[in-house]
Parts: C-alpha cells; sequence; structure tokens
C-alpha cells in the first residue's frame, strides 16, 4: 500500500474563538500555503505585505511573491502578531476576547456566590456581538 501524503495549506489564526461567539472567523487571519515552502497571511481577499500592510494585489502580480511570501514560521507568528487588532466594524478582535474573559468570569464568580450562598453585586460584561 502508498503512503499517504499530508500536506498543510492553511492555519486559521484567531484570539476569537468558536466558545466566545458563532461569528469568530469574521475576526481570523488565513496563514496560506502558496507552494514550496511560501506562505502568505489573509484577511478577506487581503494580504499582509512585508511593510506590515495589507493589499488587493493578488499573485502573479508584479512583485507580488516578493512583497507578500513568508516563510511558514514567520507568517505564523505575523498572523498572531496582528491578530488581535483585526477589527469587524467597530468590533476590535482584543476587546471582543477581553470582553468574553471578564462575562465569563463574571458567571463563574455569580455561580460560585449561588452554589455557597454568599451574595455579591458583580455585574456582568456586555454579551459578546452577534455579527452574523
Amino acid at each position: 500500500m502508498a503512503e499517504t501524503f499530508m500536506q498543510p495549506t492553511k492555519y486559521v489564526v484567531s484570539v476569537v474563538t468558536p466558545e466566545m461567539t458563532d461569528d469568530w472567523w469574521l475576526f481570523a487571519l488565513n496563514v496560506v500555503w502558496q507552494g514550496g515552502s511560501w506562505w502568505s497571511v489573509e484577511r478577506h481577499h487581503l494580504y499582509l505585505a512585508v511593510n506590515g500592510r495589507w493589499s488587493w494585489q493578488r499573485r502573479g502580480e508584479e512583485d507580488w511573491d516578493k512583497a507578500h511570501l513568508f516563510g511558514k514560521e514567520e507568517a505564523l507568528i505575523l498572523a498572531k502578531r496582528y491578530a488581535p487588532d483585526v477589527k469587524v466594524n467597530s468590533y476590535l478582535a482584543r476587546r471582543v476576547a477581553a470582553e468574553w474573559q471578564q462575562e465569563k468570569r463574571a458567571r463563574a464568580d455569580a455561580e460560585q456566590d449561588s452554589e455557597t450562598g454568599v451574595g455579591g453585586s458583580a455585574t456582568a460584561a456586555p454579551d459578546v456581538p452577534q455579527l452574523g
């Protein structure tokens, strides 16, 4: 029997997770294999360039490869660096994640208080927005 070949072709990077919101994917960056040892960092048809700017250019245009392709490790590091700053409408990924964490802690505190009979005045953070 022939050996099976497996090659990862995409990594999804985000500080907003499916546990936080059904719309987590809107905040995601994709690190996409472009062949050989080259990877790009993408977000909804935008490509991260070596200068840190996002562009609409596509592969095949003049100097695209030189400006938009990285080694895999570098692409993953860049995606992790930029992931907290992804913005959807007026929602910043780092803020959505932080508010969800705050709400989760408030729920856990309220649950613990109800189990122990200790009253508290903890106020939960507003719900994380559902954008869909």
